[in-house]
């Protein structure tokens, strides 16, 4: 998010993007958004005058940014890509202590509410989804990793990562984000 973005719109933006997160885009109302946020009811249509969808596009914006920043700073902590990408699940696994952490670190349950219903919204959401893919790719990159394979290890890797959360938080345990851990040397190991 840019720092000359008003105090208002950036409380409106984050209250946005915990809300949709955790209770969904139809379930989350403007009311709601401008009641948490703080910020006066003018300013939300001010700055989002084409209303909630506009908000959302520039809430998951926010989201894709944040969770992108975190998994870099993850994976730039570890030189070896297989053993940062461990690290980086690991540490998700210890965050579902608080499962709404989890649910800040994906935009899966979002994107399977919006996607058949928003063309402006999947979008927002698939864009999310690469920005993590490319992130992992690079580090695979840097490890040795030809661009196409770590491509395609990247798409692999934020799947089954985004499934391992899903499944954390049904089964309210870490165990699905640990095991997923425990497996990255052999899904990095295996051919084309």
């Amino acid at each position: 998010m840019r720092t000359e973005e008003s105090p208002a719109k950036v409380r409106i933006l984050a209250t946005a993007a915990e809300l949709f997160q955790k209770q969904g885009y139809h379930a989350t109302g403007l009311n709601q958004i401008v009641a948490e946020s703080g910020a006066p009811k003018g300013s939300l249509y001010y700055y989002f005058p084409n209303g909630k969808e506009e908000l959302a596009v520039a809430a998951i914006g926010l989201i894709r940014d944040e969770i992108e920043g975190r998994i870099r700073r993850f994976l730039a902590g570890v030189d070896d890509p297989e053993a940062a990408i461990q690290a980086m699940i690991r540490a998700m696994a210890r965050e579902f202590e608080q499962p709404e952490h989890i649910i800040r670190c994906t935009v899966s349950l979002l994107t399977l509410e919006v996607s058949l219903l928003s063309e402006p919204l999947r979008l927002a959401c698939t864009a999310c989804t690469e920005a993590w893919e490319n992130a992992i790719a690079e580090k695979l990159e840097q490890g040795g990793c030809d661009r196409e394979r770590a491509r395609k290890l990247g798409a692999m890797l934020q799947s089954i990562i985004d499934g391992a959360m899903i499944s954390a938080l049904g089964k309210r345990s870490m165990e699905p984000l640990l095991y997923t851990a425990e497996q990255i040397p052999l899904l990095l190991q295996g051919g084309d």
